[in-house]
């Protein structure tokens, strides 16, 4: 778990081998899903690095489809296009998670 660059910057250090193309590879991977992973490092099969800038961000917590009862058409495909992103990222770290158990 890094809470900030300088914990991500070493727990990816660590994990490459002070490489600074992966660096740059694994903040990239960040903005996308979240979180970066590496196969057979440090003595684990699967080493997960996860962001979390606020103190929030990772908090487990079950959320809810919600539109205003009048709301517009745009209104209605924006909302739900903001909650589907937001569960595609726990989907594709759930999923290499189960991976590594299974």
């Amino acid at each position: 778990m890094a809470n900030d660059n300088d914990d991500f910057k070493t727990a990816v250090n660590r994990a490459t081998g002070f490489d600074p193309d992966a660096l740059r590879l694994a903040r990239k991977d960040v903005r996308q899903k979240k979180f970066v992973s590496y196969d057979n490092v440090l003595g684990y099969d699967r080493y997960f690095i996860l962001r979390s800038e606020k103190k929030d961000s990772l908090e487990a917590k079950d959320d809810e489809f919600k539109v205003p009862t009048k709301a517009k058409r745009n209104e209605i495909r924006n909302a739900f296009k903001k909650y589907a992103k937001s569960k595609k990222g726990n989907r594709v770290l759930a999923t290499q998670f189960a991976e590594v158990v299974s």
